[in-house]
């Protein structure tokens, strides 16, 4: 993508100022559910992350680190980190707040949680085969990482859904694994 870190937190900046523009709607801000903060929760964050990051660092151990995508400098880890997590709050409040939110209002909390996740990775179907050349292992990975996050967000809100989905791109684009 870049190494830019002013590019990095724009984009974070971006995602954040469309998820706050879109909370303006009071139908679409009753859908989201936050969660409430607490340690454990955090254990539940990180762990999810690891878990979704899992299977794609796991096959891409044996590969040299410049076929991974090279190693990032540390100065813009900050802003990658930033851009993670601001950019995937706005992929959360969509698919988990907005989109699982209304399902459950229409099904199970269970089957609205495996349909969001379904329906997140098929959004992911251009993404995967025309903006990459990764195909259907971005459409698995994708579907795995939307799994973890609708159970987190039927658990315990779309704030640890989204700090799983960041830091689990975070691990996966920051070289450091």
């Amino acid at each position: 993508m870049t190494d830019d870190p002013v590019v990095l937190v724009a984009f974070g900046l971006s995602s954040i100022l469309l998820v706050l523009a879109t909370l303006r709607d009071t139908r679409l801000r009753s859908l989201v559910q936050w969660g409430t903060p607490n340690p454990s929760t955090l254990g539940l964050c990180i762990l999810g992350g690891i878990l979704a990051a899992a299977p794609i660092l796991a096959v891409s151990a044996a590969a040299p680190l410049e076929e991974r995508g090279g190693a990032v400098a540390l100065g813009v880890l900050p802003a990658l980190a930033f851009m993670a997590l601001a950019g995937n709050l706005g992929e959360e409040v969509f698919f988990r707040g907005y989109l699982q939110g209304r399902l459950e209002t229409a099904m199970p909390a269970v089957r609205a949680a495996l349909l969001s996740a379904v329906i997140f990775a098929a959004c992911h179907a251009y993404l995967a085969t025309t903006v990459t050349d990764v195909g259907w292992p971005l459409l698995a990975f994708t579907l795995w990482e939307g799994l973890i996050c609708a159970f987190l967000r039927l658990r315990r809100g779309v704030i640890p859904a989204a700090i799983a989905h960041g830091l689990a791109i975070f691990l996966l684009s920051s070289g450091l694994v």
